[in-house]
């Protein structure tokens, strides 16, 4: 299990993230309110319709399990802790996306 979202075949898929959960306006073109996308996109059970690609989930449960639901937060919501490295590496000129996959490499 992969808990970086689009890294390789099996990545969280339901991720609490309103803009990956919700329909892209070439698929959904009316307005979604906010309180419109509850229901829905929100509580479906459904894969998020856009992949929040290189997103890192918080990670599984205390039994070592991830449940994948988009209402479980506290394990499938992206988190930042990672952020800091962007502006490194753009500082000192490296590209973060060969580093990302050359580190992550053994968990494939």
């Amino acid at each position: 299990m992969s808990y970086m979202v689009g890294f390789g075949p099996n990545f969280p898929r339901r991720i609490h993230h309103r803009g990956s959960s919700l329909l892209s306006l070439s698929d959904h073109p009316q307005s979604i309110r906010c309180d419109g996308g509850f229901q829905p996109f929100f509580h479906s059970s459904n894969p998020n319709p856009n992949i929040l690609v290189g997103a890192i989930v918080g990670g599984p449960n205390r039994n070592d399990g991830f449940p994948d639901d988009r209402s479980d937060y506290s394990h499938s919501e992206p988190v930042s802790t990672l952020l800091w490295l962007d502006p490194r590496h753009i500082l000192l000129g490296a590209n973060p996306v060969d580093d990302i996959l050359s580190c992550c490499c053994c968990l494939l």
